[in-house]
């Protein structure tokens, strides 16, 4: 039972970000990036306090309070270059990104998160699932990206006969 359980969170997560993914990508076309971002990040902190003040144990002054004079400098950190450089990156780059290709780099965050954490000296080698998966998810990178990338090529090397009328008008109504 339990492992059901984690395949179908796994997959309802897999179903939220290629949804934010999608909505994004048409969003942060008319969208900026502020806009954008601010409700979400919004959003999810409300979420996070939600429940973390929802756990029996939680104590009002700890949840909300309790990480500043032990952890500031860390949480502040995580919140710069994880948060804002890293998410709101994300967000400002699904504008001008396939997000096919987005989705796939989101998936190398583990591999090179482990490789940053062995640099600064916060975790060990990388196991040996994360040496082995890495060139396996560049690999899968590059296939994805170059698909992608012939496809929007032939896309726009195609020839006008193939667009029917009612497109064409929709075209030049913009």
């Amino acid at each position: 039972m339990q492992l059901s359980l984690e395949i179908l969170l796994l997959f309802l997560g897999a179903v939220a970000i290629a949804g934010y993914l999608v909505a994004g990508s048409y969003l942060r076309k008319w969208m900026p990036l502020f806009m954008y971002a601010f409700p979400v990040t919004a959003v999810a902190s409300t979420l996070i306090s939600a429940f973390a003040f929802g756990e029996p144990s939680a104590d009002f002054t700890m949840v909300f309070f309790g990480w500043f004079l032990n952890s500031f400098w860390l949480i502040a950190y995580i919140a710069v270059f994880p948060g804002i450089c890293g998410h709101t990156g994300i967000n400002y780059a699904i504008k001008y990104v396939n997000p096919l290709i987005v989705s796939v780099m989101l998936l190398l965050e583990p591999a090179i998160g482990s490789v940053i954490g062995y640099l600064v000296g916060v975790s060990g080698i990388p196991g040996i699932w994360t040496i082995i998966g890495a060139p396996i998810l560049l690999l899968g990178l590059g296939i994805v990206t170059g698909t992608a990338h012939k496809r929007e090529q032939k896309e726009k090397n195609k020839p006008m006969e193939h667009i029917k009328m009612d497109e064409f008008s929709e075209m030049t109504d913009l």
